[in-house]
């Protein structure tokens, strides 16, 4: 396993019939207008799936280089969290982070979480590289919240779509759903409303994060 602290052959996937679909249909301006929103939206549920289990106090792993990782711990820091360490793998290009073991995650997971004491939660982020099937185990495991940035866009979806189904095996962020209470309809992805200012906010972009 790569780790550090603080080749493939490019492929040009085919397109599916849900990416022609927009064309086809006249939907074209809303798909992008949705395409353009998706990036903000997902780190900013990121944070949101952090603060549902409770966490203040994180480890953050992922596959990318060191520098993007700095970036993404200033993001959650910005957003009131604590990250306590860091562990990433250099990783440059998406098609090699799509086309990681699960095992390589796991074991991130648990490297960062060694790094850090007394942390409430494990993050994994970036949505690319095969985590979820992995969370419920590492719970288990490190006695902590694993998240990732897969699961939290879940999360974050279906919470506002109002399922509340029972789903396990995936994390406990996942397990809290049928508990979370209804939504204020309006509220835009991504966006915190800081208590009692009236203010709208939210931590800068990541350049390149979510865009690569």
């Amino acid at each position: 396993m790569r780790g550090r602290r603080t080749s493939f052959a490019s492929a040009s996937p085919k397109p599916s019939c849900s990416a022609c679909w927009p064309a086809r249909s006249g939907w074209a301006p809303l798909f992008d207008a949705t395409r353009a929103l998706l990036p903000r939206a997902a780190n900013g549920l990121e944070v949101e799936a952090l603060r549902a289990v409770g966490a203040r106090r994180v480890a953050i792993a992922a596959p990318y280089t060191e520098t993007l990782t700095r970036k993404f711990a200033e993001y959650f820091t910005a957003a009131g969290l604590e990250v306590a360490a860091t562990r990433c793998l250099g990783i440059e290009r998406p098609v090699e982070m799509a086309l990681l073991d699960p095992q390589v995650p796991a074991d991130l997971a648990r490297a960062v979480h060694a790094d850090a004491a007394g942390v409430d939660a494990v993050h994994l982020t970036c949505p690319r590289w095969p985590t979820v099937g992995s969370l419920a185990r590492l719970e288990q495991e490190l006695g902590v919240p694993v998240t990732s940035s897969s699961q939290s866009v879940l999360y974050g979806t279906l919470s506002r779509l109002g399922i509340r189904d029972d789903i396990r095996g995936f994390g406990s962020l996942l397990e809290r759903l049928p508990a979370v209470p209804a939504r204020v309809p309006g509220g835009e992805l991504g966006v915190a409303r800081w208590p009692g200012s009236g203010v709208r906010a939210r931590p800068p972009m990541i350049p390149g994060v979510h865009s690569q």
